[in-house]
Formats: structure tokens, sequence, C-alpha cells
């Protein structure tokens, strides 16, 4: 089992309580080097509008208590361009250690990934079975398709 040997940061134990006891879905927001000027052309798949239609179909699920963990290594350009609002989206940076990251986001219980294989450990370490995985319907614009996405996933 991969779990991390370190207890988690005191700093983040009333978040991973908030991820535990909510309907809790993990948006993933990967930017930095695959949105420079020499990858975007190839992993910048992943836009505004895609993360704004994942959320919609969680949205329209009605789902009780769903509270939204935007994971991300650039939060100010989530914040200025997902648009996301209300008092059931936390937005948490990424500096922390690896580790522990990657443990808050698989305490989530529902999904929507990046083209990241970092998101798409966060949903395969998750615990949850019954698990709503939602995923962009491609991981590049050089026409790969990934071995990664599972036929139960909402591709968008």
């Amino acid at each position: 089992e991969i779990v991390p040997k370190n207890s988690p940061l005191d700093k983040n134990k009333s978040l991973l309580e908030k991820i535990d006891n909510n309907n809790s879905v993990c948006i993933s927001v990967r930017r930095g080097d695959f949105f420079s000027n020499g990858n975007q052309a190839k992993y910048g798949v992943c836009t505004p509008d895609y993360y704004i239609k994942a959320k919609k179909y969680f949205d329209r699920k009605k789902i009780k208590n769903t509270l939204y963990f935007c994971f991300s290594d650039d939060i100010e350009w989530c914040k200025k361009n997902l648009k996301f609002t209300g008092k059931n989206i936390i937005f948490v940076s990424q500096d922390m250690p690896v580790y522990e990251t990657l443990r808050l986001m698989y305490h989530c219980k529902n999904f929507i990934l990046s083209n990241s294989t970092f998101s798409w450990w966060g949903q395969f370490l998750s615990r949850n079975e019954n698990k709503v995985v939602v995923s962009p319907t491609r991981w590049n614009n050089d026409g790969y398709h990934s071995s990664l996405i599972d036929d139960s996933w909402i591709l968008i």
C-alpha cells in the first residue's frame, strides 16, 4: 500500500477532516511546465472550459454536502480563470511536500482530473469504491490515447 510514512502536517489536519466529512471532489489543475511556450501546443489540453464543464457535471448531480477542493500549482490562475465561487470551493496550493498534496487528493471521494499522472495517482489511491472520475478525452494534442483512462470515467 502506498501511503505517506509521516502524519498529516498540522496545517492540513482541518482540511483533511473537511475532505473526509463531505462529498469531496478533487479538482486537479496542472499549469506550470504544461503551459510553457515549448509545451503548451502538446500538453495544453485542459482549458478553463473543460474544468467548468466538469464541475457543472457534479453540480447537476446535486449531491448533498459537495465540497470542491481545487489543487493546483497556480492557484491565482485558477481563481481568475475558472471563476469558481461560493462557500463550497476551497483552493489548495501545492506549496507543501508532494506526498502531502497526494494524501489530501486521494482522500477525496470524487475527481476531476487534469491530463497529469499526478492527478491520476490521486484517484488511483482513493479508497472510495464508488468514486466518480471526470477526465479529459485526450491527454495531449499529439493523437496519443492514454491507457490510463478507465472505461467507467466520464470524458469531457
